[in-house]
């Protein structure tokens, strides 16, 4: 049991956890039409398009991040970074214009 700052959750995970999992007793593999029927729907698709796109950014994110290395995966150096961008927009124009337009007699303002 490993040290825990709640020290009885180790026995009611031992004793009680176990207990609600449901498990089958049979596993009975679906008939082919009935796999053919479920594959023919569009959400099916919809679920295995993105299944297969997560799949591949995730691969593509761990070669970027790590090497193989004898046998096991040996971080990179350089983290993924992500920059935020954002548009610039200068109000400076806009203030101009807007303040000769509501006081015509003053040529600055700020």
């Amino acid at each position: 049991m490993k040290h825990s700052i709640y020290p009885s959750s180790g026995d009611y995970n031992s004793l009680c956890f176990r207990e609600r999992i449901p498990s089958a007793e049979k596993k009975i593999a679906p008939k082919p039409d009935t796999l053919a029927r479920i594959q023919e729907s569009p959400i099916w698709r919809m679920e295995n398009e993105f299944y297969e796109f997560a799949v591949q950014q995730f691969h593509y994110v761990k070669h970027q991040t790590f090497d193989l290395v004898d046998g096991g995966y040996v971080e990179k150096g350089k983290p993924l970074t992500y920059a935020r961008l954002r548009p610039t927009l200068s109000l400076r124009p806009l203030r101009k214009y807007l303040c000769s337009l509501l006081m015509p007699e003053f040529t600055i303002c700020h």
